[in-house]
């Protein structure tokens, strides 16, 4: 029974639930995998990740009154008392203030779950760098770790061959990490983002702030050369030429990554990402991936 109303809750979720559920599945490329109306005994919450004992659950107005208070205060008890963490939004929140609910969620995540035994245990809690002193040592260590973060779709890449790190400077006493989305809507945007978070806190900086900058706009011309090397190691040919409003409309002369032929003839204009295109080589007739100039 509790399975077929979990279907049911799943069918008829909220908007605000429909719209962290977005969000939540993202989390997987850095090794999190929440789960959406999750029975627990005889509750059903509303998203889980079991692995990090970690429960969501997204609130709306009737949730405030006395009755409700009293019973979400009794269910939660007693999944704490199971040795469960959980956390309580707003629908307001989820729909206006996403990205600080994403960060309140991941600084979770990197948080390890206490032992619920009477004796107590688990990990110690990451403390902040002393940004007082040794603040340029700080900046390298977080310059360090956001560069180290590669591409959720091209894994051989990373931020810094990307060229999507554009600085990393101490504001108010924090340290903020600044990167720059590679095009408008593209999909890996909130995971880079949420994996340069979580490589902070493993580098012993979770209160450092990662700042999304649109100015000046990345593009193709970006990527390092290493970069490139990497492209075309990895079998997809890197940009030919230089980004331009005349690149999105020329033809480019793309050399095949496998054999250097330009005898190379376009199939489609995308790829296995919208930032790629389709190609194959006339000479050894295989197909290939090319990185877009963008």
């Amino acid at each position: 029974m509790a399975n077929e109303y979990a279907r049911y809750l799943r069918r008829n979720r909220t908007s605000a639930e429909r719209r962290l559920w977005r969000q939540l599945r993202e989390l997987k490329h850095i090794g999190f995998k929440f789960r959406q109306q999750v029975p627990i005994d005889h509750f059903i919450v509303d998203f889980a990740c079991l692995s990090e004992r970690l429960i969501l659950e997204v609130d709306g107005g009737t949730h405030g009154t006395d009755l409700e208070l009293r019973r979400d205060s009794s269910r939660e008890r007693y999944l704490r008392e199971q040795g469960f963490r959980v956390m309580r939004f707003w629908n307001v929140d989820v729909k206006e203030n996403m990205e600080g609910v994403m960060d309140t969620i991941v600084a979770a995540l990197h948080t390890p779950t206490p032992d619920p035994s009477p004796q107590g245990g688990g990990e110690p809690l990451l403390l902040p760098v002393p940004y007082d002193r040794d603040s340029e040592i700080a900046l390298a260590h977080a310059a360090a770790a956001a560069a180290g973060v590669v591409d959720p779709e091209i894994p051989v890449l990373t931020l810094e061959d990307l060229g999507v790190l554009r600085g990393v400077e101490l504001r108010d006493g924090r340290i903020v990490v600044k990167i720059t989305p590679t095009y408008t809507g593209c999909p890996a945007t909130l995971a880079i983002r949420l994996a340069v978070e979580a490589a902070l806190i493993e580098a012993g900086l979770p209160a450092a702030k990662v700042e999304t900058v649109l100015s000046p706009p990345w593009s193709t011309d970006d990527i390092t050369q290493e970069g490139r090397r990497k492209l075309k190691e990895f079998g997809i040919a890197p940009p030919a030429g230089k980004a331009s409003a005349r690149a999105l409309f020329g033809d480019d002369i793309v050399a095949c990554p496998k054999c250097g032929s330009t005898r190379t003839a376009k199939i489609s204009e995308f790829g296995s990402t919208a930032c790629k295109a389709l190609w194959r080589c006339e000479a050894c007739a295989e197909p290939f991936d090319y990185f877009k100039c963008l």
